[in-house]
């Protein structure tokens, strides 16, 4: 049975999407718990250039992560979905009850992430190898469809443009997702298309949604 006291929120997206961005902006509005587990936290400064530390990092957030799960407490966590252990870890939340809601954003191509990753490494944040951003963005484009079916509440987000906020373009309820007009390609491709072969509820929206909507 799903305890809505005990709400589980996963920001995915590949490197340089704009998740961490996006999180402070659902914390700040009280949309998400604050309670955030997110690996590069536990990296030092002194250490973003170490490989070994960014490994380290991982597993600590694998353990706090488990630690909430057992003591049944709401968190959110920051994951490029590289691989299908959080989709895993998400259907053992589900099996203890809790409440999922899953948000994820990207961009239409790798090389934005690319130039992102870069324009960050300038102002002092950390590197990601480039054969690391592109493999990390396919991994997770094929991993979407799966994500968001494990979710009982999901928010899809293009952030394809630079100076704009991320235009949220579908939303998932339930079993029904509703799709804005005009919804990019990649979403299109790896979700909508899908979701619509499968003959799942699929509502076609001309509106915006609001941003960071709440229902």
């Amino acid at each position: 049975m799903v305890d809505n006291s005990k709400q589980l929120w996963v920001f995915a997206g590949p490197n340089g999407s704009g998740k961490s961005t996006l999180i402070d902006n659902y914390i700040r509005l009280g949309q998400c718990p604050s309670n955030l587990i997110c690996p590069d936290n536990f990296v030092r400064p002194e250490d973003r250039n170490d490989k070994s530390a960014f490994i380290a990092a991982a597993q600590k957030a694998e353990l706090f992560r488990m630690h909430e799960l057992v003591m049944g407490n709401s968190f959110s966590f920051e994951t490029v979905l590289s691989k299908d252990d959080k989709i895993q870890f998400i259907r053992l939340a589900k099996s203890k009850g809790y409440f999922v809601h899953v948000v994820y954003i990207s961009t239409e191509d790798p090389a934005i992430n690319i130039e992102r990753v870069k324009k960050r490494v300038g102002q002092g944040g950390h590197d990601v190898p480039v054969d690391k951003i592109i493999s990390r963005y396919n991994r997770c484009m094929e991993l979407m469809y799966d994500v968001i079916c494990e979710a009982d509440k999901a928010d899809i987000y293009d952030n394809s443009d630079d100076g704009r906020k991320p235009s949220l373009f579908v939303k998932k309820r339930g079993s029904t997702y509703y799709v804005r007009t005009g919804v990019p390609t990649w979403i299109m491709l790896y979700l909508v298309a899908t979701v619509a072969r499968d003959n799942e509820n699929l509502v076609l929206v001309s509106e915006d949604f609001k941003y960071g909507i709440k229902t």
